[in-house]
């Protein structure tokens, strides 16, 4: 099998034929719950205290019955397969970096991520630091070694490389790949202002003063999606850990840049994929029903679940598996406006719930992004909402905390389109 059918097609894939016989059953999933009782629907913050998504999904990944044909090659694929291809450690040495921390566990890397300074020019740096033992020494002999596993180190290098020579404005530069005795070491921008995760647990409460805050976080984060997907890239794990900030000085003060990584679990082609990929929370529920389904969609439902968690600061669901959380089964059944009316604001005092906060344009675009069933659920392509083009107001302060100054990102946006 030759590279770029391993890259798009991977052994959890159907062709487009196959995917189509399959749309049909998607409309008709069984409701978890024919009649969902409001008065059983938990309303107090019955959740832990905000954590991390788990970074690996418990699902393992369902193969199909056959390998699907291969059925067209295009030149942005055959582009995207040399960049993969030809990606692995070209540098011997990390003498001119030194070691400052350790910023976070890469467990599905089984490493790790360090802050490095530059001694040339005393920029700090990101670090991946991974076992050569797990990322062997290329993408083919990765997919030789470990053919079920859908985290490929080599495709994240190589997309990078291959987004970057496009000009993707939203990605952290790769400066070079290191082999440090038993590790490679992937060196890349340092994003200063962490991910969106941190973000989401500073500012303002819920309501109208924290949505002027996330609006051009929202913006540049769909803008990011957008721009994979017209070039037939679905992410496939999407989540706030993965969106990263960086502060950037423009004429009129400080504003907060939004870097997407990890693109290890990506998918390369309009096939349908099966098996669960992903973290918990922001699963699109067809993962879990045995089918084949768009990555693409799916992708669009974790970057549902991505704005409400920045907009009220907390996780809608725990899990979208079949009976693995009451609240994604209320809002499965109910929808996400009888959700809303019916979820309290995490640590309020007055017991408001996320309805009465929340303004009517981000309920829609809320409701149009988690809409259960993937033929109904809006696409970055052609959908339209009021709350992303509402004309923001320009606010100074501390963009750690999500104030934000937007006249520069709106000039780079328009530029970008």
């Amino acid at each position: 099998m030759d590279l770029l059918r391993e890259l798009a097609l991977r052994g959890n894939v159907c062709s487009r034929e196959q995917a189509n016989l399959a749309k049909p059953c998607l409309k008709e999933q069984p409701c978890l719950k024919a009649n969902p009782s409001l008065a059983d629907f938990p309303t107090s913050d019955s959740l832990p205290e905000l954590t991390r998504s788990d970074s690996k999904s418990s699902s393992s990944c369902a193969e199909p019955e056959e390998e699907p044909e291969f059925l067209w090659k295009s030149s942005l694929h055959m582009d995207i397969a040399a960049c993969v291809s030809q990606a692995a450690a070209t540098d011997q040495s990390l003498e001119n970096f030194e070691f400052v921390k350790v910023l976070q566990p890469a467990a599905r890397n089984k490493g790790r991520v360090e802050l490095m300074r530059a001694l040339n020019t005393g920029h700090f740096v990101a670090v991946k630091r991974m076992p050569v033992s797990w990322t062997t020494s290329s993408h083919e002999e990765f997919l030789a070694e470990h053919s079920r596993e859908h985290e490929m180190p080599w495709v994240d290098v190589g997309l990078v490389k291959y987004l970057s020579s496009q000009g993707a404005p939203f990605l952290c530069k790769t400066f070079g790949v290191f082999l440090d005795k038993a590790d490679v070491l992937v060196v890349s921008e340092f994003a200063n202002k962490g991910d969106l995760f941190d973000w989401c647990q500073y500012g303002h409460a819920p309501g109208p003063d924290r949505e002027i805050a996330l609006r051009p976080i929202a913006q540049q984060m769909l803008f990011a999606v957008r721009y994979l997907h017209q070039r037939d890239i679905a992410h496939c794990d999407l989540s706030l850990e993965n969106f990263l900030l960086s502060s950037i000085e423009t004429a009129v003060g400080s504003s907060l840049k939004v870097k997407l990584i990890d693109f290890s679990m990506a998918a390369v082609g309009r096939e349908y994929l099966v098996g669960v990929r992903g973290k918990a929370s922001y699963e699109a529920p067809e993962m879990h029903q045995g089918r084949s389904y768009d990555p693409f969609s799916a992708d669009v439902f974790a970057l549902g679940v991505g704005i409400f968690l920045l907009a009220s600061q907390d996780y809608p669901w725990k899990s979208t598996r079949p009976g693995g959380c009451p609240r994604f089964e209320f809002a499965s059944t109910a929808g996400i406006r009888a959700y809303l009316k019916r979820r309290t604001v995490r640590r309020t005092i007055h017991g408001d719930r996320l309805s009465q906060v929340l303004s009517e344009s981000l309920t829609e675009l809320l409701e149009g992004l988690l809409q259960v069933q993937p033929l109904e659920r809006a696409s970055l392509e052609s959908s339209v909402w009021q709350w992303l083009e509402q004309a923001p107001g320009i606010m100074s302060g501390s963009a750690r905390h999500g104030q934000t100054c937007l006249s520069g990102f709106m000039s780079w946006i328009q530029a970008e389109c």
